[in-house]
């Protein structure tokens, strides 16, 4: 004769043990969620990037300016870089590169050239540092997010989740009729 679960509770395994491990799993289930979801458009409204993108280029071009001042000899182009940073001239960097390519030196189109990469390397070691420091406010904010407010539905579901598995678990004992009489 077949016996279910329900009848002979000796049979069954720690049911606290395995709803207290899925709790435990349900928590830090939550716990990785406050890391992993995206930022909310509300979130993301917080975040100065045009702040950030500015103080990015800023930082970029001193670095840049720095070292082309610290070479021994300079060519035209980077003497022409460091002149626009200076005069913070940004927005005539175009007009500089056909400058120095209808100069009259006799490498100005490799001048020019020189010029542009100049300014193609600053724009993406700018743009490099902008999405570092973005990454960061990412970060930063994910980390400001309220732990319960994730850790706690994380744990009651596994706790329900838990809970209803053992109550649900079929188990089948072998018993005899001589233990009802």
């Amino acid at each position: 004769m077949t016996v279910k679960a329900v009848q002979n509770d000796n049979s069954r395994g720690n049911v606290f043990a395995s709803v207290m491990k899925a709790t435990v799993t349900g928590g830090v289930t939550g716990y990785i969620a406050k890391q992993v979801i995206p930022l909310t458009t509300e979130e993301l409204k917080d975040i100065p990037y045009r702040a950030i993108i500015n103080a990015a280029r800023k930082d970029t071009n001193k670095n840049m300016v720095a070292k082309l001042n610290g070479l021994e000899s300079r060519t035209l182009a980077q003497d022409t870089f460091i002149k626009m940073v200076d005069e913070k001239n940004f927005k005539n960097a175009e007009k500089l590169a056909e400058g120095l390519a209808n100069s009259a030196e006799k490498n100005a189109k490799e001048l020019a050239k020189e010029f542009k990469e100049i300014i193609k390397t600053v724009n993406v070691q700018s743009k490099q540092v902008a999405k570092n420091i973005t990454g960061s406010f990412h970060k930063m904010i994910k980390c400001k997010r309220p732990t319960a407010a994730f850790v706690v539905p994380g744990a009651i579901a596994g706790f329900v989740s838990g809970a209803i598995y053992n109550a649900f678990k079929h188990t089948d004992v072998d018993a005899s009729e001589e233990n009802f009489s």
